[in-house]
């Protein structure tokens, strides 16, 4: 059995280890964008869980099956692009992901508020 190997993060990680369970992907640079293919591997979800096996706990996929997955390969100019596009919706969602959150904990606290009595509103006769 292989030792496990050490992995350490670039962006925002700590030093772990990594189990021989794990298979690494190494993208040549000359032919696909690390980005677009992260991209294309979440998109695929699907297909992939279709190429796993089944186990009592969790699904397995192994290399020789990851090999044969056809990934499409577009000029690597306009693969950059879509990944491009992809990162600026991701940070735009996250941005709206922190404002609902925002808005959910100001609602909590006028509900606090509002419904035991804390605050009480004034209502004029003419509504």
């Amino acid at each position: 059995e292989k030792s496990p190997r050490m992995i350490i993060s670039r962006k925002g990680g700590a030093v772990n280890c990594v189990t021989p369970n794990l298979i690494r992907l190494r993208p040549k640079p000359e032919l696909l964008d690390p980005h677009f293919l992260t991209f294309y591997l979440i998109f695929s979800q699907p297909r992939l869980r279709k190429l796993a096996t089944k186990a009592v706990h969790q699904a397995n996929i192994n290399a020789t099956s990851l090999k044969n997955f056809k990934i499409p390969l577009p000029p690597l100019e306009e693969q950059r692009k879509i990944a491009e596009i992809l990162s600026t919706i991701d940070r735009k969602l996250e941005i709206e992901r922190k404002h609902k959150e925002k808005l959910s904990r100001i609602k909590k606290g006028l509900m606090d508020l509002l419904l035991t009595g804390k605050v009480r509103i004034k209502v004029s006769e003419n509504g």
